[in-house]
């Protein structure tokens, strides 16, 4: 009888049964990552052929009890996997030997001869960082280009403005809210509700099978399919900061090093680092970006790239490396160059709203690609979003002096945490008098030609001066916070309303 291979995902799930009875206590996203952690171990087991008699019972015990328990769950799934898998009629899925063979690893040791391909790129936030590699892939025609990008968040925007572009590319970084994918999580693991769909989907959207690839010269991958990338092709490594790139061994909860290291195992070197290099070294041109600040915050530089390039300098390699994206026209032809000058991206928009204006202060390339470029991918709403909004209403309910039954009753089906600080809510907050909530306003500031608009949670009118409020449902967040975030907001929000914005 013959054997249907097993999909990835279905893999998971079965591995996260088995896991859920190691872990009782564990939600569901932190289950399937160790599922996903026990399915690498028993990769790289297969690929090198590991035999686990080796392991003495009297070695075990050397290791503390939670190592014990791990380690004894791991050799009790390997010994039984294949048995498993039988009896549903499964063969396992296939594995490449690039992941796990150490003859074929590659580490950064063995680049002393491909320096002069590699060009390093800091550019000053992620948008300027999509902004170069769109350029890098219009400047070079036909050519094969392979992106790796490990953040998800950073993919979708690069898609989206290749999108945009027209620029036509095959991806092995699926959209993890496809109905097709949905549908086969719905079909092989135990949903609750639309929210833990969507947990489970984002935790799995890095071993999904569902690619739509086309017949493109451009590929887009997660790094662990780096061994898919075309020979002499060229790479494009992104986001290469430690938030992004965090290199880790396969089965870092399940196997200690020592036990990786009497097993015969690579524990000098991980999977994702084996990886970067071996992309390096396959690679006719390499272009090794990362953007230097994020939401405001400094990145810090990942350490495969900070190791790349102190061992370059160990060996007086010398490497390409630009500071930012100023002075990366080097990179493009002179033609190029003033083609992209000449597009028309620089439009302003003609309303903004006053929560926009504190984010166009404090981070202006986010505000003009989302509200120019429209690079802001589909996302569901979180849950939070929907718990604050509601108990927002719940508040407006009590300044008005309005029943408050049905929004206690909603946070109670979402989080009973919530519900509590509803109660609380419902206890502090008294009816005020000569108030008006839940007002939109909005002026024209003829100067600039744009129409300011914004959103006031309460009015309170009193003889000599009126009060206007600004609602926030803070998680652990001080006072100190809330005034300083709600400044520009608060700030602009009177300004409408001085210039009579609310009508009257």
């Amino acid at each position: 009888m013959s054997l249907n291979k097993i999909t990835k995902i279905e893999r998971i799930a079965l591995l996260s049964k088995l896991v859920r009875k190691y872990c009782l206590s564990a939600d569901i996203t932190k289950i399937i990552k160790l599922a996903k952690d026990l399915a690498n171990v028993i990769d790289e087991l297969r690929g090198l052929d590991v035999d686990f008699k080796t392991l003495s019972n009297e070695f075990i015990n050397l290791f503390p009890e939670h190592w014990q328990e791990r380690t004894n769950f791991l050799l009790i799934v390997i010994k039984y996997w294949g048995q498993i898998l039988k009896e549903k009629n499964l063969c396992d899925i296939d594995i490449s030997p690039t992941f796990f063979n150490s003859e074929k690893s590659v580490k950064a040791y063995d680049l002393e001869e491909t320096y002069q391909k590699i060009s390093i790129c800091a550019t000053e936030n992620i948008y300027e960082e999509i902004e170069f590699i769109t350029n890098i892939v219009k400047s070079n025609g036909n050519e094969q280009i392979s992106i790796v990008s490990p953040d998800k968040y950073f993919t979708r925007y690069l898609m989206t403005r290749f999108d945009n572009e027209e620029i036509n590319y095959s991806s092995y970084c699926d959209n993890v809210l496809s109905e097709t994918f949905l549908e086969e999580i719905r079909n092989n693991f135990d949903v609750a509700n639309h929210d833990e769909l969507i947990a489970i989907a984002k935790e799995l959207s890095d071993v999904n099978d569902n690619f739509d690839i086309k017949n493109s010269n451009i590929l887009i991958i997660y790094p662990k399919y780096i061994y898919k990338i075309p020979k002499n092709c060229i790479v494009i490594y992104s986001e290469l900061n430690e938030q992004s790139w965090k290199p880790q061994y396969a089965g870092y909860f399940w196997l200690h090093y020592i036990l990786r290291k009497n097993l015969g195992l690579a524990y000098d070197i991980c999977v994702d680092e084996n990886m970067f290099f071996y992309g390096i070294k396959a690679s006719r041109k390499v272009y090794l970006l990362r953007s230097l600040k994020s939401g405001g915050q400094n990145n810090k530089k990942s350490s495969l790239l900070a190791k790349l390039e102190v061992i370059a300098e160990k060996q007086k390699k010398q490497i390409c490396t630009l500071e930012n994206t100023k002075h990366c026209s080097m990179f493009f032809d002179k033609q190029q160059c003033e083609e992209t000058i000449k597009t028309d991206y620089f439009k302003l928009f003609s309303e903004i709203d006053v929560y926009e204006l504190e984010k166009l202060i404090e981070d202006p390339m986010y505000l003009y690609a989302k509200k120019v470029l429209n690079l802001v991918p589909t996302t569901t709403v979180p849950k939070m979003f929907e718990i604050n909004a509601t108990l927002k209403k719940l508040a407006f309910s009590c300044f008005n002096g309005q029943a408050t039954d049905l929004f206690m009753q909603s946070l109670k089906d979402m989080d009973l945490f919530a519900y509590f600080k509803g109660k609380k809510m419902v206890e502090k907050i008294k009816p005020i008098k000569n108030s008006i909530s839940n007002l939109r306003g909005a002026i024209l500031l003829q100067d600039f030609g744009i129409k300011l608009t914004g959103y006031a949670d309460l009015i309170v009118e009193d003889d000599d001066i009126s009060k206007l409020f600004y609602i926030v449902s803070s998680n652990n967040i001080s006072k100190t916070q809330i005034l300083n975030e709600g400044t520009s907001p608060l700030l602009s929000l009177c300004f409408i309303a001085e210039n009579r914005g609310f009508k009257g």
